[in-house]
């Protein structure tokens, strides 16, 4: 796997800045992070940010004139859409941090290899507390807990989508 570069995904981040209180920590998560470190294009961006995500996403929808879409008010998840001038659209997804912080928050995730994350204030720092790195170089699809699938019975099937779309193996 070649060595990876953040800067492009920072400035896009960095973008969404003015759309934040003042210190709310925001931070690149998942899919897009684990593309990114693949050398794959982002297509698109996945944010745990501290507070209401329901709020910074309705913000950021109207800075970059896009389409607002609650996913789920309850567990605080929402999509902004962007249409480009080409046609096509960029989905940026904003979750609540879950826990008290971003290390809870991608404990809770599905897998290892979504559970990494990007702080735009640390800026070439991969953020990767459950070594969803070392899975990724080593083909491995491992749950970030035991209980993982249990919470969300339809992760089972991203899995297996995962597994065949990045030639992934579980372990025994």
């Amino acid at each position: 796997m070649a060595a990876f570069e953040f800067k492009s995904l920072i400035d896009q981040v960095e973008r969404l800045r003015p759309a934040l209180q003042p210190g709310q920590a925001i931070y690149l998560v998942g899919g897009a992070v684990r593309d990114a470190v693949r050398g794959v294009e982002v297509k698109d961006l996945d944010f745990a940010v501290a507070g209401d995500a329901l709020a910074v996403g309705r913000k950021i929808a109207r800075k970059l004139q896009a389409d607002f879409f609650p996913l789920d008010v309850e567990r605080q998840s929402a999509r902004v859409i962007v249409s480009r001038p080409d046609g096509s659209r960029v989905n940026l997804d904003f979750t609540a941090l879950r826990g008290d912080d971003l290390k809870s928050d991608l404990s809770e995730r599905d897998f290892t290899i979504n559970a990494m994350a990007i702080d735009p204030e640390q800026s070439q720092a991969l953020i990767d507390p459950l070594d969803g790195l070392n899975d990724l170089r080593h083909k491995t699809l491992r749950a970030c807990s035991e209980h993982a699938l249990l919470d969300d019975p339809l992760r089972a099937l991203r899995g297996v989508r995962l597994a065949l779309e990045l030639g992934l193996h579980m372990p025994a």
